[in-house]
């Protein structure tokens, strides 16, 4: 029994393998084994499962929906084992490290973490996955990802929550408009949730008295929201380091110091506290140049 259970844990550890690199061959000359031998490995956990877990596309192999679900249920698993490795071996480095956020955090913070972290770790990967809070915590607890830049979030059982530095949220609109034009102006930001704006963006419109009719455009993306307000169509609500990518380009209109939110990171807690600590030091530093 206990025989078989390894080799099962063993076969779905390959198969995450090939959901990452997605190419049988790259993943059994990895481990060391035939891709034939790879295969044999799948066909023999779609037998225990009773059920197709991959296909072949042109793009590679994909998880179907079956596969996913089986191994979203076992990345916590899969970490526990990656840092159980590194303990026995003495490595303190991490093979791979994911990190969530924004597309407005990523393009502001990822360059700095990814430095802070390879001149440590020389041999760690790092991939940026971009989500809203609401999604990338679900990543995080699914173990889908080690850590996230989120907005406000609260620390659970699965993950720890630090806080980083506040954000403040402004009206902006191009430089090349007078203030007469930018009056006349509708506004733009954020889209909205399936249950409504963020309530952080509620409250500023609420504050700066911006009916939500007068918003006319909206993007899953900050940064698509200022270039739209740059070629001078829309006066944007963004959070004020986005606002700053562009201040060459962008004039602040208005802005409630009083109207923060915080950046935090959230992370597994089974994530290496020197990791952590890296992420963290790099942002806030970054945050206060």
């Amino acid at each position: 029994m206990a025989r078989t259970l390894y080799q099962q844990i063993y076969r779905l550890w390959l198969l995450d393998q090939v959901r990452q690199k997605k190419d049988f061959r790259s993943v059994a000359r990895e481990v060391g084994i035939t891709p034939s031998a790879l295969t044999q490995s799948v066909k023999a956990l779609e037998e225990y499962f009773g059920r197709n877990l991959v296909v072949r596309t042109n793009d590679g192999p994909e998880l179907t929906l079956d596969g996913s679900e089986i191994l979203q249920s076992l990345q916590n698993v899969f970490a526990e084992l990656n840092n159980i490795e590194h303990t026995l071996s003495g490595n303190d480095s991490p093979k791979r490290i994911v990190i969530g956020a924004y597309d407005s955090l990523a393009m502001a913070h990822a360059a700095v973490i990814f430095g802070a972290i390879r001149k440590k770790y020389v041999e760690t990967k790092v991939v940026f996955k971009i989500g809203r809070s609401n999604e990338l915590s679900s990543w995080l607890r699914q173990g889908l990802i080690d850590a996230a830049l989120v907005v406000n979030q609260d620390e659970t059982d699965a993950y720890s929550c630090t806080e980083l530095y506040p954000n403040t949220f402004g009206i902006y609109g191009s430089n090349e408009l007078g203030d007469k034009e930018l009056d006349l102006l509708p506004y733009a930001t954020l889209s909205a949730n399936p249950d409504g704006y963020p309530y952080y963006i509620k409250s500023f419109l609420v504050k700066a008295n911006i009916d939500a009719k007068d918003v006319v455009f909206n993007s899953d993306s900050f940064e698509v929201v200022a270039k739209v307000a740059m070629a001078g169509f829309v006066k944007a609500v963004l959070p004020r380091d986005v606002a700053g990518l562009y201040s060459d380009k962008l004039k602040l209109i208005y802005l409630d110091p009083d109207q923060s939110h915080c950046i935090q990171l959230i992370a597994r807690k089974t994530l290496l506290p020197d990791v952590k600590n890296l992420i963290v030091s790099s942002v806030t530093s970054n945050a206060r140049r």
